[in-house]
């Protein structure tokens, strides 16, 4: 079977007989190219690459910058009767409730987002 595949791959005519016997005619029966014919093959699975440790010196004082910055938010927002819980450095729902409230009550857009701007108003308010 595999040896009728390949012969007919090439475009040879070849009886089973012959093929049986090993033996390949000299001569394709065809005088035209046979198509060419892709077989694929088996894939290998990818393989994971190896995760590598590199230094994110940016991405990280940038989330120790953040994280920091949601603290002292919700420490003044704790103060300030805004009552958020435990001063945890992640913004939550009770985070983003607190902020928009006092945005509300201070006559600001209501975004319920923590920045710089944000903290400078809380620090300001009475």
């Amino acid at each position: 079977m595999k040896k009728t595949l390949i012969a007919a791959l090439f475009g040879l005519m070849a009886s089973p007989l012959a093929l049986a016997d090993n033996t390949v005619p000299a001569k394709p029966a065809e005088t035209q190219p046979a198509a060419a014919v892709v077989v694929p093959k088996a894939e290998k699975p990818m393989a994971k690459k190896a995760m590598t440790k590199k230094p994110m010196k940016a991405a990280h004082s940038r989330s120790v910058a953040q994280h920091k910055l949601v603290a002292e938010i919700q420490m003044e927002l704790n103060h300030k009767g805004y009552h958020v819980g435990k001063a945890d450095g992640f913004a939550g729902k009770k985070t983003r409730a607190a902020i928009r409230k006092f945005q509300k009550d201070h006559h600001h857009r209501m975004t319920g987002k923590v920045s710089a701007q944000l903290l400078t108003e809380l620090k300001a308010a009475k």
